[in-house]
């Protein structure tokens, strides 16, 4: 790759990273004419050299992680778990990104799946950091009466949800080993170039069976122990890898973090500073149909996600409730991604650099 090219490639990553890093924590959103005007930033050079066209069009991984990128960045929205914004961000930042800076081998079909796993894992880390945080500082009473971050962890670990998890890990171990054996038997070469992607797909698969219906539950269990089974006694020679393990230890990790930090993700604030795109927690809702207090445009439902965010006309009615009731309301915080974005880009192009 030309490394002029590839500098002026880096240099419009970090931009488009510190700026939309800057606009989704000031103002809450990542604006798009600032995607465009980085994308065309990146396109027009393009029509003066055939130079990086040349140099994408021979590797099918190019295709791929570009279809991989769209599905995912949809998927994402589409489940809720991020906005719009963050998604055209990520598919610019596929777009950009150089593949001579990606860790993954060159085989890989989904190579921005890296930037995908840092970004979460730096999520996630800010996550258990600002609950433990909150939970140390605020001493005053609190209308969910939250217990502190490490008792309300060490009880998910250890006490109310033993037996669930010692039954969620049998599971999805069994799942787990079932999909790596046949993955490593019939196609080596790719498990290998893709292990992200098969752990993510076991983790994801996990995740939803844990949600299914006991019968759906049982009937994957049998069919993985008896892969397992098969397998095992066919070879004699099965080995107990730490990759079997690790999509059901990611998945364990992950639902107790969701768990105890949902516990602390509300804010207690008056009506008067409500404002537009705000979320309504459970627990607000609950207290509003107990004074059967009901104006107009009131809300009647909160699912706690971004497609319960509140209307003008919301805000009015919720606003004549704490007149009457003198109540504050409890909201749920919003967490930007962007930034983690931002910060998964960077951290893999810093990677990629040192590792040329």
């Amino acid at each position: 790759m030309n490394s002029t090219w590839l500098i002026y490639r880096c240099l419009l990553l970090a931009a488009l990273c510190i700026g939309s890093f800057y606009t989704d924590i000031r103002h809450g959103k990542v604006y798009n004419i600032f995607l465009l005007t980085i994308f065309i930033a990146y396109f027009l050079p393009q029509c003066f050299t055939l130079l990086p066209w040349l140099e994408a069009l021979p590797s099918y991984t190019y295709i791929t992680n570009i279809l991989l990128c769209f599905t995912t960045a949809i998927g994402l929205y589409v489940a809720d778990i991020w906005a719009p914004g963050d998604s055209k961000m990520f598919i610019v930042v596929v777009l950009i990104f150089p593949h001579l800076l990606y860790a993954s081998p060159y085989e890989s079909i989904f190579k921005a799946l890296q930037i995908l796993i840092w970004s979460f894992s730096f999520g996630y880390l800010f996550l258990i950091l600002d609950n433990f945080k909150k939970s140390t500082r605020h001493k005053e009473a609190d209308p969910l009466n939250k217990k502190p971050f490490p008792k309300m962890l060490s009880e998910y670990l250890f006490l109310k949800t033993f037996s669930p998890i010692i039954k969620s890990f049998i599971l999805n171990f069994f799942l787990s080993a079932a999909t790596t054996t046949i993955l490593t038997l019939y196609i080596p070469q790719f498990y290998d170039a893709n292990k992200s992607l098969c752990i993510l797909s076991n983790i994801l698969v996990c995740i939803w069976l844990n949600k299914r219906k006991a019968p759906l539950r049982i009937a994957v269990f049998i069919i993985s122990l008896l892969v397992f089974t098969i397998r095992f006694f066919s070879y004699h020679n099965i080995v107990f890898h730490v990759r079997m393990l690790l999509p059901v230890i990611i998945a364990l990790i992950s639902g107790m973090i969701t768990r105890t930090v949902s516990q602390n993700n509300y804010t207690a604030i008056n009506t008067s500073e409500l404002k537009p795109g705000m979320i309504l927690s459970y627990y607000t809702l609950n207290e509003i149909k107990k004074t059967k207090l009901i104006f107009k445009n009131m809300p009647e439902a909160t699912t706690e996600s971004r497609k319960s965010r509140l209307s003008t006309e919301n805000i009015d009615a919720l606003k004549q409730w704490g007149n009457k009731t003198q109540k504050p309301i409890l909201i749920v915080n919003i967490l930007p991604f962007a930034p983690f974005i931002a910060l998964g880009t960077l951290f893999e192009m810093v990677l990629g650099i040192f590792s040329l």
